[in-house]
This record gives C-alpha cells, sequence and structure tokens, in this order.
C-alpha cells in the first residue's frame, strides 16, 4: 500500500513539475515560438514511436512475464531489441538530416536549425521508452515514474531558470537543446536502473533461456502504437500546418493543461497494468474482473475534481501562462470532453492490448485513425480554430471508446 502511495505521489509531482515547465516556456517564448516548439515536439514523438517498432509493449509484457525465472533471457531480449532501435533511429535522423540540406529554409514549416537539434531526441526517446517497459515489467514503478515523467520536465525547470539567474534569454534553438540534453538525462538514470535490476536478479538466475516472440503478434504492437500516436500528435501535426501558429499555441496549450488528466490516469494505470496481463494468462477471470472494475473507479474518483476545477477556473489558470494564453479558454473546455470519455473507457483498452487482443484494437483503430486525420484536415477549414479542437476531440478519444465497446463484447462486463 505504501508503494502505490509513493508512486501515486510521485506522479503527481511530475504532473506539477510538468505545469510548471511548460509555464516557464510559454512565459519565456513568444507565442509564435511556444508554437512552432511544441509541434517540433509533436514530430519527434511520432517519429520516437516509429523507431521504437512496438518493441515498448512487448518489452513490457515479457519482463513482467520472465523477469523472476529467466532474467538473462529479459536481458538478451532488451539488448537485442535496443540496438535494432538505435540503428534504426539513426537512419530515420541522418534521412533528417539529409532532408534538411535539399529543403529550403524558407520552405520549412520550422524556424532555424531547431528541428535538427531536436531531431536528436528520437534515438534517446525510443530507447528510453524501451528501458521503462523494463522498469515498469520488473514493478520498479518509482524509478520508471522518475525517469520517464520526472527527470524531463525537472531538468527543462532547472535549465530554463539557470538562464533566468545567468541574465540570458531564453529562445527557441536554447529550449530545445535543453529538452534534448533533459532527454539524455532520463536514459542515462534509466540505463543505470535496469543494469542495477538485471544485476540483482541475475544472482539467482538458474539458466538462460532464448525468449522468442512471433513477428506478426510484434508488427500488431508496433501498428497499435503507430496509430494510437497518429491519433494524437499526428492530428496535432496536421492541424498545426493548417491553422496560424498562435492558434495552435493556444490549442497545445490548453492541450499540455488537460493532459494533467493523463497523469493522474496514466498514474493509476501503472499500478495495474502489469496485473491485466498476468491474471489473464493464469485464468483468474474473476480477479481481473475486479482489478479492471476497481482501476476503473479510481480513476473516475480520481480525476472528477481535476476536469470540475480546470472547467470552472480555466481563465486563471491559463493566465499563468501569460495574459494572451487566456484565449485558450474555449479550446480548453472542448478538449475536457475527450478527457471524460477517456478516464471511462482507458482501462478497457489497456486491458485489451495486455490480454492478447491487440489485433483486435489495431483494426479498431485503423477506422479511428483514418476518420480522424480526415477530421483533422476538414473541419481547420471550415471551422477554423473551434473545428481543429473539435477534432482534436475526436481522435483523442475515439479510439477508447470504440475499444470500450469491444471489450464488453469480449469480456462480457463493462469496466466499472
Amino acid at each position: 500500500m505504501i508503494d502505490k502511495l509513493v508512486t501515486i505521489s510521485l506522479r503527481a509531482f511530475s504532473a506539477i513539475i510538468v505545469f510548471i515547465s511548460s509555464v516557464l516556456i510559454a512565459r519565456n517564448l513568444q507565442v509564435e515560438n511556444v508554437g512552432h516548439y511544441n509541434l517540433m515536439l509533436n514530430v519527434v514523438t511520432i517519429l520516437a514511436v516509429l523507431c521504437n517498432l512496438g518493441y515498448g509493449t512487448q518489452i513490457l509484457k515479457i519482463t513482467s512475464s520472465h523477469i523472476s525465472d529467466n532474467p538473462l533471457g529479459v536481458r538478451s531480449f532488451l539488448g537485442t531489441r535496443n540496438r535494432i532501435v538505435f540503428v534504426f533511429s539513426l537512419i530515420i535522423i541522418s534521412l533528417i538530416m539529409g532532408l534538411s540540406i535539399l529543403i529550403n529554409q524558407d520552405d520549412s514549416i520550422f524556424p532555424n536549425n531547431s528541428f535538427l537539434i531536436i531531431s536528436t531526441t528520437i534515438c534517446f526517446a525510443a530507447l528510453l521508452n524501451n528501458f521503462s517497459s523494463c522498469i515498469h515489467g520488473a514493478n520498479k514503478f518509482h524509478s520508471m515514474v522518475i525517469g520517464q515523467n520526472i527527470l524531463i520536465p525537472l531538468s527543462m525547470v532547472v535549465f530554463i531558470l539557470a538562464s533566468s539567474l545567468l541574465k540570458v534569454d531564453l529562445n527557441l534553438e536554447m529550449a530545445v537543446t535543453s529538452y534534448v540534453c533533459a532527454v539524455i538525462i532520463a536514459l542515462a538514470f534509466s540505463y543505470l536502473v535496469t543494469k542495477r535490476l538485471f544485476k540483482e536478479k541475475e544472482e539467482s538466475a538458474r539458466e538462460y533461456i532464448d525468449i522468442k516472440t512471433e513477428p506478426k503478434a510484434n508488427l500488431d504492437f508496433l501498428s497499435v502504437s503507430i496509430m494510437t500516436i497518429m491519433q494524437s500528435h499526428g492530428v496535432l501535426f496536421i492541424i498545426g500546418s493548417s491553422i496560424d501558429v498562435k492558434e495552435y499555441a493556444y490549442i497545445s496549450t490548453a492541450l499540455k493543461l488537460a493532459n494533467v488528466i493523463t497523469f493522474i490516469y496514466v498514474s493509476i494505470l501503472i499500478l495495474f497494468k502489469p496485473s491485466f496481463s498476468r491474471l489473464f494468462h493464469e485464468e483468474k477471470h474473476d480477479h481481473l474482473k475486479s482489478t479492471v472494475k476497481k482501476a476503473t473507479k479510481s480513476i473516475l474518483a480520481c480525476t472528477v475534481i481535476i476536469i470540475v476545477s480546470l472547467f470552472l477556473f480555466s481563465k486563471d489558470i491559463l493566465a499563468l501562462y501569460g495574459n494572451e494564453f487566456i484565449q485558450a479558454e474555449p479550446y480548453l473546455k472542448i478538449l475536457l470532453i475527450a478527457y471524460v470519455i477517456n478516464c471511462i473507457a482507458i482501462v478497457p483498452m489497456n486491458v485489451l492490448l495486455m490480454t492478447g487482443y491487440q489485433k483486435d484494437v489495431k483494426n479498431t483503430f485503423i477506422f479511428s485513425l483514418i476518420l480522424s486525420l480526415i477530421l483533422a484536415f476538414l473541419l481547420p477549414k471550415f471551422f477554423s480554430s473551434i473545428g481543429a479542437a473539435i477534432a482534436l476531440v475526436i481522435s483523442l478519444s475515439l479510439q477508447n471508446a470504440i475499444s470500450f465497446i469491444i471489450f464488453k463484447k469480449k469480456f462480457g462486463y463493462y469496466s466499472f
């Protein structure tokens, strides 16, 4: 119980640090540069997920199932996947740098050399995902939260405050360079935690057993990962390319603020997610049912207050980013609709993904992804920024809403 409370506390602290870092960035950069910064992060996130090749979820499942009886096999599995991710990431980064030489700067949607700087995080972020998944699968929740959720925004806060104390004006290139350094710090921490984890487990290991997985299953994980990220960050990229960069800054800032809710339900999912796979494969279906319902009720209980507070005091909270960002109020209120849906439906989607139904999730994602991308392209053209916000709501919540229905058909009960 104490471990769970510490994990939730760490996640709450990470949400606060993320909020502080986003406020500092918004107050130190011009509104246009905030839009460029957020848009570049979206592109890098998409490419990092692509370069991860779906190994993150696979590593989580393998680690949770075999870390106790076959740590040597898990270590070999992780090492092989990391090498593949590293090589593939370098290829992508090389292509980006090559294209930057061919594309005229005036034709680029990103200013200066900022995107070239931040693109180096593609490799680091993809590897960080693997190490974090391994730590998560070994139930080292505290270390996982620190490495994946706290160190990056905390490092950003330190870098921004340091530049302020040194009386150095923060510009876009400095901001993206700070982000690169923050991701490297988080990766180094996660690597050291993983190394220590295997050292402890291997002392009692009896023998090495090679862990094999079906390539087709990994393709399903990759497909789901790409479609999931495209329904959020991909849609954001299309929206950012379609509307004024200032309006995009307002929408993306509203989304970052609303993502506090995501931090809360992901914090709770961290505690339950490994159990979904374990209980299903142990055929403890009654225990799985009670765990699913407990997870959903916990999420709803913890998010209601935040959602209501963001709705009632949206202007006051947005003013912390700067007076200009009060214009993001209508976007924030629209986006909260998606988070209400997600709080209800996020558990079923994760249960399906962790219990062998990733193909079903992938197939439903195809429909929701296509619809989301079409709406992201069309709605901003007809309804401007409000249309963009509506498209974002659909893209953020549709996949979970459909998974909610599939879960009822597969398991025979609702998740609450």
